[in-house]
């Protein structure tokens, strides 16, 4: 039985990008940057995303904030989507 795709869990995505670090890099270094990365990944969205959803809200009203919205989730479902695809590719390590 396979498990169900990340993009259609309602919680726990964080934890589960976290998770795959081990699975997509092979050594304790490359690791060590990619969960840097994640970390950073979020500061630069609580820098950006606040800013550009004020300016949206502002100049398109309601339909700024929606629009908004509407791309952080296709950004969101298309990058769950491309890991799905590398994840595959990489074959499970037991540990």
């Amino acid at each position: 039985m396979q498990a169900a795709s990340p993009c259609l869990q309602p919680s726990g995505w964080s934890g589960a990008n976290f998770a795959a670090v081990p699975q997509l890099n092979k050594d304790d270094q490359s690791r060590a940057y990619a969960n840097g990365a994640l970390a950073q990944m979020g500061n630069l969205g609580n820098l950006c995303g606040t800013p550009l959803l004020l300016l949206m809200a502002n100049s398109l009203k309601f339909h700024g904030m929606m629009l908004f919205a509407a791309i952080c989730y296709i950004c969101g479902i298309a990058v769950h989507a491309a890991m799905h695809l590398r994840r595959q590719e990489i074959p499970c390590q037991s540990t």
